[in-house]
């Protein structure tokens, strides 16, 4: 496995992390300004969308940290041969009918490395923005790889 595979890996861990902090109590946070960021966007979600309820974004979030750990994720993505030098572009259009419902295109287009262009939800134009901008902090190699698009694709 190459190293910058290894470091996409360690982000999205990283990323299960903070969305475990978030939905328990626990005072000494892993990344304290991003759990703070992501409660507000939350109820940005929540504004933006009344079917999202504070109890359906905290479970999206809890099934994500069960699934977001560094052994799932080697372990799901071994199987496959992930060229290191990808230069795919992909069109991710997102639905909003479920909290984050389109991460896992996102998580599978950015682990194989593609660029990827998102047509976001107008349902839903908070909480994957944010998600890419947690992921950006982590790994800097994810700055060029995802670009929102506002207009029609």
């Amino acid at each position: 496995m190459d190293t910058d595979l290894k470091k996409r890996i360690l982000a999205f861990d990283d990323l299960g992390i903070l969305f475990h902090e978030n939905f328990i109590e626990k005072n000494d946070k892993t990344f304290p300004e991003w759990d703070s960021i992501l409660d507000i966007k939350l109820k940005e979600a929540k504004s933006f969308n009344s079917w999202f309820t504070n109890e359906n974004l905290k479970l999206s979030l809890k099934n994500w940290s069960t699934q977001l750990k560094k052994r799932n994720l080697e372990n799901w993505i071994s199987s496959y041969n992930i060229s290191k030098d990808n230069n795919k572009t992909i069109a991710i259009i997102m639905a909003g009918n479920i909290p984050i419902v389109g991460f896992h295109d996102l998580l599978c287009s950015m682990l194989l490395n593609y660029t990827c262009i998102v047509k976001l939800s107008s349902e839903d134009k908070v909480s994957i923005p944010c998600i890419v901008d947690f992921l950006k902090y982590r790994y800097t190699l994810f700055s060029n790889k995802v670009l929102v698009e506002e207009h029609k694709l």
